[in-house]
């Protein structure tokens, strides 16, 4: 059986599942993807990329969430596991 593939919503780049960082939106805020609910998948190489935060702020419905804190807050996440 194949791996399964997914897209990351930035680049819109397809790649193996296990490739990619899974992430979830609760209560307007970003976070790991918690075993329930809607997530999207995000590459390692757009985690860097500066127009990120409007992407994320599309895809959590939120207009206020559109600061530079939010690039260093997935890092921040991504090391910690």
């Amino acid at each position: 059986m194949s791996d399964p593939v997914r897209m990351c919503i930035h680049c819109r780049g397809r790649y193996l599942q296990a490739q990619l960082i899974r992430l979830q939106c609760q209560n307007n805020q970003i976070q790991p993807f918690q075993g329930y609910g809607r997530s999207f998948y995000l590459c390692h190489s757009c985690i860097h990329d500066k127009k990120l935060a409007k992407r994320l702020a599309k895809q959590c419905n939120n207009k206020t969430y559109l600061t530079i804190e939010l690039g260093e807050h997935i890092k921040e996440m991504v090391a910690n596991g």
